[in-house]
C-alpha cells in the first residue's frame, strides 16, 4: 500500500507542476482540499448513509492536521515552482526524519532499530546530494 501512496503522490506532483504554471497557488489550494473534502464526504455518506461528526477530543488534532497539511501542501507546491517535481519530492523525503522526530517528542515513541537506522542515513546522505546543487 506504501508503493501505491508513492505512486499516487509521484502522479500527483508531475500533475502539480504542470498545473501550477497556469493557476495560482491559492486557487490550486482550494480546490485541491475542497475537492478532496467533498469526496470523502459523498464517499462516507454512500457507505454509511451518515454524515460524520467528529468527536470533541478529535477535534484539535483533526483540525491541526488541516492546518498542517495547509502549509507542507503550500510548502511543496512552493518547492515545485521554484525548482521542478522530481526534485521536490526527492528532498520531501525527509518525511520520515521528520515522522521519527515528531512521534517521539510528542508521543514518546522512539522506535528505531539498526536497519531502520542504516536506510535512514542512507536516505538522509541522498537528499544531501540533492539539496547540494
Amino acid at each position: 500500500m506504501a508503493l501505491a501512496a508513492a505512486a499516487g503522490w509521484g502522479l500527483q506532483y508531475a500533475v502539480t507542476e504542470n498545473m501550477l504554471k497556469g493557476m495560482k497557488v491559492s486557487n490550486w489550494l482550494t480546490f485541491y482540499f475542497c475537492g478532496g473534502a467533498l469526496c470523502c464526504l459523498l464517499y462516507n455518506f454512500a457507505a454509511t448513509r451518515r454524515i460524520p461528526i467528529p468527536l470533541k477530543s478529535e477535534i484539535f488534532p483533526i483540525a491541526l492536521c488541516i492546518v498542517v497539511g495547509l502549509f507542507a501542501q503550500s510548502c511543496i507546491n512552493g518547492a515545485i515552482l521554484s525548482k521542478n517535481a522530481t526534485q521536490a519530492s526527492l528532498l520531501e523525503n525527509a518525511v520520515p526524519l521528520f515522522a521519527f522526530l515528531f512521534s517521539g517528542l510528542i508521543f514518546g515513541n522512539w522506535e528505531l532499530n539498526g536497519r531502520t537506522f542504516f536506510g535512514a542515513a542512507l536516505m538522509m546522505a541522498g537528499i544531501v546530494v540533492i539539496g547540494s546543487r
